[in-house]
């Protein structure tokens, strides 16, 4: 069975903020999901941290590729995506805990085919 919602990151030496990131997508209220971490080339940690979370979760998937920029990592995440709907991260962000299932239920509601959110910034 196809997964509700893919979430796709590209990930470059975010070592710092990623399993924030990363955490807020696993403990969504909305488990059906799928989560795929592109690492484009990063030179820190951020390769290990990816491959750290799919060990731990099968709902997780790490792409390693040679850096060749955020688009291209979406892209690459877009080719193995499996879910019914994209949601696009970028891995210094975090999610509130109801979020992807309230995008979702919405969507289906109004049988759309994109949603777009605000956002909170914390830091000026």
């Amino acid at each position: 069975m196809k997964p509700k919602i893919t979430v796709i990151a590209p990930v470059y030496n975010v070592e710092e903020y990623l399993e924030k990131s990363v955490s807020s997508i696993l403990e969504q209220t909305l488990k059906d999901i799928e989560v795929i971490l592109v690492d484009d080339g990063s030179s820190d940690a951020s390769g290990a941290i990816i491959d750290d979370f799919a060990a731990k979760d099968n709902r997780v998937i790490g792409l390693h590729q040679v850096n060749a920029g955020a688009a291209a990592a979406r892209n690459t995440g877009i080719k193995r995506a499996q879910g019914k709907y994209l949601y696009f991260l970028d891995p210094d962000d975090w999610l509130e805990k109801t979020m992807l299932q309230k995008m979702y239920d919405f969507a289906e509601e109004h049988q759309l085919q994109l949603t777009i959110t605000g956002f909170v910034n914390e830091y000026y």
